[in-house]
């Protein structure tokens, strides 16, 4: 399909697994959006609810939707990646398959896009039964919106959701086909830091053309018990000596902070190392243009390998495992902390 009204064609995919219960209603949201030149891509990754049927129903209805079933689960990132291979259109949109959109959602992201390689906007968050929660996604985790290019943070600060965004279809040659395929996956399972798709989308947006924020939410987020991709746990930032008697409340609390300030400049080294992992991996895929605009080349090479040698080679530091003991740590955190993939002899410990 070509141009209809001299507006290009946007692909918007949508990854199924037995979402029944509120698939009609997302479905609905789409195909009357107020940009009317898309094609809608559904894979559906091994339901055996009624989705299929409800998949078979629009699509019997609207031309513009095309459905199929995987003969294996893929999993919730592999069945994005997939999908995003077969778009056809010069912009690609994420759908999960039980939110709801503004119905100008697309039009308001085409018109903001620009030159930029993706765009993207923070999501209002309802609940099973679609009451607005009164806050966003954003602001449930208390993160403020990352723009601009080489965004590393958005490994450890990650504020693109794959559900709020349109991106250039440019980015499909640059991005993982599969997660197995990928080096900079697998690299995520190793250190414990979970890597979802949005999260290398983004980078690598931002190694690009960069990424720009819409400041108004287009996209209604559905919590509810079945949905586990983004859960809010707050609790946990309380620190462990919520609860507990004064005395040990503040020692829990000193030693919190402490162990806290090491973590935020460990996990600086270490967002580093993922993106120039990935910047590594997609590098030779990238035109001249982009490798010249991109601070990061120069480490794709002799720097990037050095770097990524010395943060690995760092031997087991005893004193610091005796020290984070003494400070409350768990051995198992204390042991993790003082090996060698966590590169501490760059700081001073507090």
């Amino acid at each position: 399909m070509g141009k209809i009204n001299d507006k290009p064609l946007i692909s918007i995919v949508m990854a199924t697994y037995n979402g029944a219960i509120y698939l009609r209603e997302q479905l609905d949201s789409v195909v009357n959006q107020t940009y009317r030149n898309l094609e809608i891509l559904i894979q559906d990754d091994g339901s055996s609810d009624g989705t299929l049927d409800i998949l078979k129903e629009y699509s019997s209805k609207d031309d513009r939707i095309k459905y199929s079933a995987n003969e294996v689960n893929l999993g919730l990132i592999d069945n994005f990646y997939s999908l995003i291979q077969k778009c056809g259109g010069e912009f690609i949109a994420i759908s999960d398959q039980d939110d709801v959109w503004d119905l100008d959602k697309i039009s308001l992201l085409f018109e903001g896009i620009g030159n930029h390689s993706l765009i993207y906007t923070d999501s209002v968050l309802i609940d099973h039964e679609g009451n607005e929660m009164g806050r966003t996604i954003l602001e449930e985790l208390k993160k403020v919106p990352k723009e601009g290019r080489n965004l590393t943070k958005l490994f450890t600060e990650n504020t693109i959701s794959g559900h709020a965004c349109m991106f250039s279809s440019v980015l499909k040659i640059y991005l993982p086909v599969s997660s197995s395929s990928s080096q900079i996956h697998k690299s995520s399972e190793e250190s414990s830091i979970p890597l979802m798709y949005d999260m290398v989308i983004g980078f690598v947006a931002s190694v690009m053309n960069g990424v720009v924020y819409y400041d108004k939410p287009l996209t209604y987020h559905r919590m509810h018990p079945t949905n586990n991709h983004n859960t809010f746990t707050q609790d946990k930032e309380k620190g462990a000596g919520a609860g507990a008697g004064d005395a040990e409340r503040i020692k829990k609390s000193f030693f919190e902070r402490k162990k806290k300030r090491l973590a935020n400049k460990v996990g600086f080294q270490r967002t580093k190392l993922i993106a120039l992992r990935l910047f590594s991996e997609i590098s030779n895929s990238f035109s001249e243009d982009v490798i010249k605009k991109s601070p990061l080349v120069g480490l794709t090479v002799t720097e990037f390998k050095v770097f990524e040698e010395t943060f690995e080679r760092t031997i087991f530091n005893r004193k610091l495992y005796k020290l984070l003991l003494s400070s409350g740590f768990t051995k198992s955190d204390a042991r993790d902390a003082s090996l060698g993939k966590y590169y501490f002899y760059l700081f001073e410990l507090f």
